[in-house]
Order: structure tokens, then sequence, then C-alpha cells
């Protein structure tokens, strides 16, 4: 756990409060921006549920650094980096770099047989600092996420537009893509298709 060690959480609803006062701590090493689940004496377990999608997710995000900066953690992962353990294991590298703030990723669960391929856009903005004139104050760092392709059609399109593209960022992209992504999808969409005409075959002797 994330030291100190809270109480047993005999209300499902208090974790929230629990949360609340952990990142309250935390917040300004692992995230940026403004904290949106503060201790409010209560009420920020309302306030949870009125949060969007995204807020949340940036709590879980922060909550993960959390956990992830613990001694065990950090203890664990060094120990089996020793053993030869690929950082691989540990940390994922983005699939491709376009070096004016464009990554792109590609996640693929081995277990659910889920594969996803997103974009990251970083984006920074400079603002005026109002107590010095001519001075800037931290810029600030906006990141958007864009899922492209969750299917084998969708990372065909992705892969074959990429790869045309004139940019030769986006061209090894698109190319890695067809080596390294499409063949396991095509692999997984081909035992689809099999398990669902087993099934079908199976239903007809019902």
């Amino acid at each position: 756990g994330i030291p100190p060690v809270s109480r047993t959480l005999d209300d499902s609803d208090k974790w929230v409060t629990a949360l609340s006062k952990k990142l309250t701590t935390w917040w300004p090493w692992v995230a940026e921006g403004k904290n949106p689940l503060v201790p409010s004496k209560g009420e920020e377990i309302s306030k949870y549920k009125e949060l969007d999608p995204l807020d949340r997710l940036l709590l879980l995000k922060a909550l993960c650094e959390v956990r992830a900066d613990q001694h065990d953690v950090v203890s664990y992962i060094n120990d089996a980096l020793k053993e030869g353990t690929e950082i691989s294991s540990f940390r994922k590298d983005a699939f491709g770099r376009d070096g004016t703030g464009t990554s792109y990723w590609y996640d693929a669960n081995t277990k659910t047989q889920c594969h996803r391929f997103y974009k990251e856009t970083i984006t920074t903005v400079s603002t005026p600092n109002r107590k010095g004139k001519g001075r800037l104050s931290l810029p600030i760092v906006n990141f958007q996420w864009e899922t492209l392709a969750s299917n084998l059609e969708e990372f065909s399109e992705v892969a074959e537009k990429l790869s045309s593209s004139k940019s030769s960022v986006e061209t090894f992209i698109g190319n890695r893509l067809q080596s390294d992504a499409i063949p396991v999808l095509e692999k997984l969409q081909k035992k689809k298709e099999r398990a669902l005409k087993q099934k079908q075959r199976q239903d007809k002797l019902l």
C-alpha cells in the first residue's frame, strides 16, 4: 500500500476520502494542474461522483504514479532488472515519435486479446506573468490522446495512411505497424473466425 496505511474502510465510499487525503500530499509531485479531488469534510465523495471521466482518469494516473514510487515497488523492479528482466516489462516505450510533440503508442494485451493504437499530442502554451512585465510564467502543457485503431480493419487503414505519408517518421511507423501489428491481428482474426464457425456447427447439432 501507500504509507501511511489507512484503516479498514467499512463504508463503500470511504475510499474516496482516503484517496483525496493521500493525493493532496502527493499531487504536486506526480501530476500537473489543479487537483480535482481535495478533502472537503465528506463532501469529496459526492464531488467525485460528479467528476467527468477525464478527471477520474487523471486521479487514477496520479494514484498509479504514487504507488510506483513506493519503496517495495522500486525494490521489486530493481531486483527484477538485476535478474535479467527487460525494462520494457515495467515501462512501455512509444511505438514512434515525430519530434514535434506527437507520439504513437501500441498497446497489445495478450490476456484479453485487446489491441489499441493511440496518438498522443503534446502542446505547450506560454502565458504572460501578471506580476512581472515581459516575463513569462511556467508554460501550460496540454496532453491530447486519440484512439486511432482498435481492430484489424482500423489498424490496416491507419498503417496504409501512415505508410503513404510524406513524413519519413510516419512512413516508418506505418511500415512498422504492417510488420509488427497487422500479422498478429490477422492471426487473431482467423482464430476468432474458426471459433465462430465451430460454435455455429455445434449449434446446428443441438
